[in-house]
């Protein structure tokens, strides 16, 4: 059932989202475009320095973008995207409108202000598009251009002039008239070209300059120009700039390319290079961009420090500062903003509103894409008006009716009656819930969100999640400790408490399942606490769980598994790269992957009846430590391993220790027995009976039939019934371990608790030995 899914190549793929591309570079506003592939575009003021706008471009119906162009008469982007669309955005980068040429296969994308024309190019032809755009989108005169190569590779806007080019070809169309200049064959590899007093100036891959007119004749050439690829070239008054691979910027004489100077570039690599003007670049190398002169580095912007820190159906946070509207579609610049957002909650009664948890201890109200108000948690008081000298560290919206109690107070009629006039007209439905730095549950009402109205305080440590489920609170700590309370509008009490070993994330599903991850292990429990164990866990341990009506996710470091909501593994996706966020929005599974944001499409699957009854049911107080013996067992399982550790040697002298008794129940009709397989992670007393052996097939492979099930447990005696092997003898009687077993297994139990505290600090410097 479960189909593993190696998405390697994909993950190579997303690593290409840092490159970045510059267009529509102009001098009336001296801004550019820089798209962030996959992910952002940003229109930059490259004099001042700033990002003026910027809008995310990772929706489910936008696509990679191929090429932009600009309309100064209309104040509109044209955006040619991988679904063949142009995309009409506005200056203030809204879509106004999106229109689909009847030929396809368009890869660049030109329009032409005073001619009203679009020049599109395919990969082997040129056409024009006269269009209209008063009351509607109209295409009035269409011509096919002549001269087109038969493999159109880059394009080039110089001027007037619009150039196309291959390895080996040129063809240049006078943009004025739209009428074809000439076309130059030549036997070069090129890789960058300019043109300019009707010559021709390339580069090539090995490094050489030539200069050709438009009949192809060679006019200079300057051979080993650079040591490596030509990867842009300007021209500055009668001077030719050139940069290559080799990390230098060089100028040349335009008439007849003697040298002149150089400048060097301090970075590792060229992954994109633009020039601005003669004396102004853009370089990508690595993970950054930079905005440089000839000799400073003017600007620099990490294009990975992007990971999601936050999301919820409303708005997406990025660790950069930066918000995105779901609403909206738009990229939101929070005022002032330098803290990280911790969690975004949004309002259950109030449309268009969400609360923005932060680090440095406030919670910031967000209405329509706007802040309006601010809570510093330093302003919440209790009744009598005292701080609650604790941290939040967890915030959530629930429906209650909690009663009017806090655990620390004595709260009498005049309390009550303080309290009835304050919520005299505010909505008590909904109460903000947060967990504490030191274990404390507050409840404080919506409307009034400065009075603490209850307060319970079960847990010892800092919370890091809240539940609402089956009308309890599933109250987590950073300690593995689940406590179940029960809130109603008298009292509030403790259920059960349930400390779990290795606990991580806990979950409530969109099917009301509780789904909680026990180190690599997910269980999804019913209303009654039982779940099934499938033992189809991860590779490592769960970081994140997330929900939609259909199905459940988790995600490990490298690796998602997609579940049913009774905890049934459907799909394994291996990533190969960091997995920083998921989050089921609708039904759109977003994840932000190493910087980068994606969505992906769960597979399509044939729905399988299972046999439910081939796996075993297990309660979630079978995940728990048992406090009685969990201490005991993990010390006789380090003094077993210890002995396995030494089977190597030749012992010397026998020692026995601590009794251990093992309880064993076998199952009818089985012919020989088998060896009892240990399918249990807990470490308390548990017993198991499987109805019929189980043979379900995991990850293409198949389960070992379990068939006797057995029941353990620990007890430490004065008489020994089995002996282990010893630890050999030292040559100095001093060692941590033989004083250890001295002490308890030659002299028997300690005589006070003198002793037992010397015991317990000697196994202690055994254990951190280990």
């Amino acid at each position: 059932m479960n189909q593993v899914m190696n998405l390697g190549c994909v993950s190579n793929k997303l690593m290409d989202t840092y490159a970045v591309q510059v267009f529509c570079m102009n001098t009336w506003d001296h801004c550019c475009l820089i798209y962030h592939k996959k992910k952002m575009i940003i229109k930059y003021h490259y004099l001042e320095q700033k990002i003026v706008r910027q809008i995310l471009w990772c929706k489910k119906k936008s696509y990679r973008i191929f090429d932009i162009s600009m309309s100064k008469k209309q104040r509109l982007y044209f955006l040619l995207c991988q679904d063949w669309f142009i995309y009409f955005l506005n200056f203030d980068f809204q879509i106004v409108n999106k229109v689909q040429m009847e030929c396809k296969q368009f890869t660049n994308l030109l329009f032409l202000d005073h001619l009203s024309t679009f020049v599109m190019v395919q990969f082997n032809s040129v056409s024009a598009f006269e269009i209209q755009m008063k009351d509607k989108f109209n295409i009035v005169k269409y011509q096919e251009l002549s001269g087109s190569l038969d493999w159109n590779r880059q394009c080039k806007l110089i001027d007037y002039f619009y150039i196309l080019y291959n390895s080996q070809n040129i063809t240049i169309y006078d943009l004025r008239t739209l009428k074809h200049l000439g076309s130059v064959q030549l036997g070069l590899t090129i890789s960058d070209v300019y043109f300019i007093n009707d010559l021709l100036y390339l580069g090539d891959v090995y490094g050489t300059l030539w200069c050709y007119d438009l009949n192809g004749t060679l006019q200079y050439f300057h051979e080993h120009a650079h040591d490596g690829q030509i990867v842009n070239m300007v021209v500055y008054k009668e001077e030719l700039f050139t940069v290559a691979n080799d990390l230098f910027i060089k100028v040349w004489k335009l008439n007849n390319l003697i040298f002149c100077q150089s400048y060097p570039i301090y970075q590792q690599q060229i992954q994109y290079f633009k020039f601005i003007n003669y004396s102004k670049y853009f370089l990508q190398s690595a993970d950054q961009l930079f905005l440089c002169d000839l000799h400073h580095i003017l600007q620099a912007y990490y294009l990975h420090n992007s990971s999601v820190s936050a999301m919820s159906e409303q708005c997406i946070a990025f660790k950069n500062h930066v918000y995105y509207s779901n609403q909206s579609h738009k990229v939101i610049f929070a005022p002032n903003s330098v803290y990280q957002v911790l969690q975004i909650i949004d309002s259950p009664n109030q449309p268009n509103t969400y609360y923005l948890h932060l680090q440095n201890q406030t919670l910031a109200k967000w209405v329509n894409n706007q802040q309006v108000d601010v809570l510093n948690f330093d302003k919440i008081r209790t009744i009598n008006g005292d701080k609650i000298n604790q941290d939040i560290t967890f915030i959530q919206i629930i429906a209650l009716s909690p009663p009017l109690y806090d655990v620390e107070l004595t709260i009498d009629s005049k309390d009550q009656n303080k309290i009835a006039k304050m919520l005299e007209n505010a909505d008590q439905s909904l109460y903000f819930v947060m967990g504490c730095s030191k274990g404390a549950v507050i409840c404080i009402p919506l409307q009034l969100y400065t009075i603490i109205y209850t307060r319970v305080n079960y847990n010892k440590n800092a919370i890091s999640s809240i539940i609402h489920f089956n009308d309890q609170l599933i109250i987590k700590s950073i300690d593995n400790v689940i406590n179940f309370v029960q809130i109603s509008s008298n009292k509030a009490s403790l259920i059960k408490s349930i400390k779990i070993l290795k606990l991580g994330p806990i979950h409530l599903t969109q099917s009301k399942q509780l789904a909680v991850a026990q180190s690599n292990d997910l269980y999804l429990f019913n209303s009654n606490l039982v779940a099934y164990e499938t033992n189809a866990g991860h590779e490592t341990e769960i970081l994140q769980i997330t929900s939609n009506k259909n199905f459940v996710v988790s995600n490990s470091q490298q690796q998602i598994k997609i579940w049913t909501n009774n905890g049934f593994c459907l799909f394994t996706i291996n990533f190969h790269v960091q997995i920083d966020y998921i989050f089921y929005m609708k039904d759109d599974l977003i994840i932000s992957l190493n910087g980068g944001l994606c969505q992906l499409l769960i597979p399509e699957h044939e729905e399988v009846e299972l046999d439910t009854n081939e796996y075993n049911k297990i309660q979630m107080i079978d995940l728990a430590v048992s406090k009685k013996k969990s201490s005991l067992k993990e010390e006789s399982q380090q003094l077993q391993q210890q002995s396995i550790h030494q089977q190597k040697f030749e012992f010397k002298k026998t020692l026995e220790l601590p009794k251990i008794k093992l309880k064993i129940q076998n199952q009818d009709n089985f012919e020989a027995p088998q060896t009892p397989i240990k399918n249990k992670k807990h470490y308390n007393s548990i017993q198991t009976t499987t109805n019929k052996s189980t043979n379900i097939s995991i990850s293409n492979s198949q389960a070992a039939p379990i068939s006797q099930s057995f029941d353990y447990s620990i007890q430490h005696a004065i008489d020994s019934s089995c002996v282990l092997p010893a630890i050999p003898k030292q040559k100095e009687d001093t060692s941590l371990l033989n004083q250890y077993l001295n002490r308890r297994v030659k002299k028997g139990q300690p005589r006070n608790r003198r002793e037992w505290t010397l015991d317990k600090k000697i196994l202690g410097n055994i254990l951190s030995l280990i």
